[in-house]
């Protein structure tokens, strides 16, 4: 049993035209799908087809997920930097792609085991965002306290959230509070 799948807008637009009846049975049966891999028998025709279309792409993200974790991400072959030249400066991609939250946390804790003395070799930076990873396993906003808490507290290493932490980490960041898009407008 995962604890996510992947939901696309654009089955989210095809179960917004269904009737409600049916936009919650084609929810439900995608879902039940993604969690368990139990196939529901499906009354209505219409969110029938829904889960149908919704089927082998569920199947082939999770072929993926599998692959990812045995495997780790696919290495790119050869330079996907593209680079451009305006009236003063030569730019790559790299360079105009903007830092996520996640990226600026991770310069954070580096910086502060700068400023402390401790430099962090590369090897450990991984081993840290693996750590990272198993700790809290596609919570992002998790891992960011995490460095954060390292960062105030001027700490080596990382250590788990205490429960109250995660609690109001998690509070801040529930997409799921207002359901109200789900009936049609």
């Amino acid at each position: 049993m995962r604890e996510w799948f992947v939901f696309y807008f654009s089955r989210f637009e095809a179960i917004k035209l269904l009737p409600k009846e049916s936009q919650l049975e084609a929810l439900t049966s995608i879902i039940w799908y993604a969690k368990d891999w139990k196939e529901l028998t499906i009354e209505d025709p219409l969110a029938n087809a829904i889960f149908k279309m919704a089927q082998p792409q569920i199947e082939a993200n999770e072929k993926k997920y599998v692959a990812w974790k045995k495997w780790g991400r696919p290495k790119n072959q050869g330079s996907t930097k593209k680079s451009w030249t305006s009236e003063t400066t030569t730019h790559t991609t790299s360079e105009v792609k903007e830092k996520t939250e996640f990226d600026k946390a991770i310069d954070g804790f580096v910086e502060m085991r700068k400023k402390i003395k401790k430099p962090l070799t590369e090897q450990w930076l991984k081993l840290i965002k693996d750590k990272l990873e198993k700790m809290y396993p596609w919570k992002e906003y998790l891992q960011i306290k995490v460095l954060n808490n390292s960062i105030s507290n001027s700490r080596q290493g990382i250590f788990p959230l205490k429960e109250e932490e995660k609690t109001e980490a998690k509070s801040k960041y529930n997409p799921f509070e207002d359901l109200s898009w789900l009936s049609p407008r």
